[in-house]
């Protein structure tokens, strides 16, 4: 074998040592929260109820970009923004696609307020914010809360799961 040949082995060698040790660092220290998505059952306390599969924008990353730049939301599908504690949280749809239904909703899981078709904007934006304090704040696809007859003093209940 010609020698340049052993010096790239060699070098092959040292380099895949080199990425395997770095791959193991990597698994033990970085978050394991870093790369999974939490998701809630959140279901409506109404005659007959009626639940969604909310994603969960617990961490002010995750709140602050909420649904912006996608393209859509599923059927039965929402965002859920979970705040430490209760206040009065102002949305805007800067950013954002298409038009949503916000609830908010307070410590007790009772609807205290709500915005049906809340539009897309780029640009001077209208900020919505709710007449009480909340602790959650529930986006859902348009229409979905006059299709589900869900109102202010509704009550909710949130069945947390992960998926990964």
């Amino acid at each position: 074998m010609l020698p340049f040949g052993r010096i790239l082995s060699k070098k092959s060698g040292r380099i895949a040592i080199i990425l395997i040790i770095l791959s193991i660092v990597l698994t033990l220290f970085l978050p394991k929260e870093a790369n999974t998505t939490k998701y809630s059952e959140v279901c409506f306390l109404l005659k007959d109820k009626k639940c969604i599969n909310a994603e969960i924008a617990d961490t002010p990353e995750k709140r602050e970009r909420g649904l912006m730049y996608r393209e859509g939301l599923k059927k039965d599908e929402g965002m859920l923004f979970v705040f430490p504690e209760e206040n009065y949280y102002s949305f805007w749809m800067k950013n954002m696609k298409f038009p949503i239904d916000i609830i908010w909703i307070d410590g007790d899981y009772r609807i205290v307020h709500m915005e049906r078709d809340a539009q897309p904007c780029l640009d001077l934006c209208r900020s919505y914010s709710p007449k009480e304090k909340a602790k959650y704040v529930l986006e859902v696809e348009v229409n979905f809360t006059a299709r589900n007859s869900i109102g202010v003093n509704s009550t909710v209940n949130f069945l947390a799961k992960q998926k990964y």
